[in-house]
């Protein structure tokens, strides 16, 4: 860990709970704080988190506006930071940016934000992270349920591809489309 990472801002502490909240603490260790990177003049710039995939190179930026906001700092240091997003962007690094207002105040859109930004990459989300929760058990049909199966199956092997259904409200009609 660089000295720099050593002091880390209430914004980055908030990051990496959120990144946390989004994908397991155990998917942190894939994440590199004040990530050592060289610009196009080869001058050694930091990423305030890094993650790397079989596939790609993820930066994740926190802006505090004192220290990014064009009428907070000198038309060079903000030339100097658009110098270094690009450099990071033209060595094939996907950058997402977040104020720290954001992680303070819209913490649910940041972490939806993360999960759609990372959704590609499998190592970080299960598939079933995205579906809801179920639980279930099975269930008989009732004798005019499965004598509606039969009928179907029937009418499949006569070549019929689609076919009404029937029944009293109440009675199972879904059960059996499902069977």
């Amino acid at each position: 860990m660089s000295e720099r990472a050593s002091e880390s801002s209430k914004a980055e502490d908030l990051f990496v709970e959120l990144f946390s909240e989004v994908f397991g603490p155990e998917k942190l260790q894939l994440v590199s704080p004040e990530h050592p990177v060289s610009d196009i003049y080869g001058n050694v710039r930091y990423i305030d988190f890094a993650l790397r995939t079989a596939d790609c190179k993820v930066a994740f930026e926190i802006d505090g506006l004192q220290w990014h906001h064009p009428s907070a700092i000198s038309v060079s240091d903000y030339e100097d930071q658009l110098l270094r997003q690009n450099s990071m962007i033209h060595n094939d690094w996907r950058v997402f940016r977040w104020t720290d207002r954001q992680l303070a105040h819209d913490t649910e859109a940041v972490k939806d934000q993360l999960a759609l930004f990372l959704e590609k990459y499998p190592d970080l989300l299960d598939f079933e992270d995205f579906l809801p929760r179920r639980k279930g058990e099975s269930f008989s049909l009732r004798s005019h349920q499965e004598e509606a199966l039969r009928s179907l199956s029937e009418l499949r092997s006569q070549g019929k591809t689609i076919a009404l259904l029937t029944h009293a409200t109440g009675t199972g009609k879904t059960s059996v489309a499902i069977a």
